[in-house]
């Protein structure tokens, strides 16, 4: 189930709405135990749309 996860989570990327993207991001997290806070934090933000992640930015997030 993890390694699904692990699967999953590397292919998903933000196409419809931020709140879908957070739903299916954080469904994964939870499935994967082992996964350094850092190497999600960075794997969401990597995956958004660019104008997502530049307003997380100027957000200072």
């Amino acid at each position: 189930m993890e390694y699904l996860a692990r699967k999953n989570l590397k292919q998903l990327r933000h196409t419809r709405s931020i709140r879908d993207y957070v739903k299916e991001f954080s469904t994964l997290m939870l499935e994967i135990l082992d996964m350094a806070e850092k190497d999600l934090f960075f794997s969401f933000m990597d995956d958004l749309q660019t104008w997502a992640e530049q307003e997380l930015k100027r957000l200072g997030v």
